[in-house]
């Protein structure tokens, strides 16, 4: 039998120490999706940079200055 576990943390250390696949989430919304070899590759600072990145993309101007 296979066996799905929800991890719900801010970690990133635990993130890719545990688990099989990481989904990053921002206000509710999946923005990332990491499995296999890709998944593998990252590192703690890699993970947090495509993350910011990616939430970045997702804000324009004064709305992401205000927001934060």
């Amino acid at each position: 039998k296979e066996l799905s576990v929800l991890m719900v943390t801010h970690s990133m250390h635990q993130v890719l120490l545990m688990g099989s696949r990481t989904l990053m989430f921002n206000e509710g919304k999946i923005v990332l999706d990491f499995q296999g070899n890709e998944r593998k590759k990252l590192n703690e600072e890699e993970l947090l940079k495509i993350f910011k990145q990616k939430i970045n993309e997702e804000y324009t101007g004064d709305e992401f200055i205000l927001n934060n």
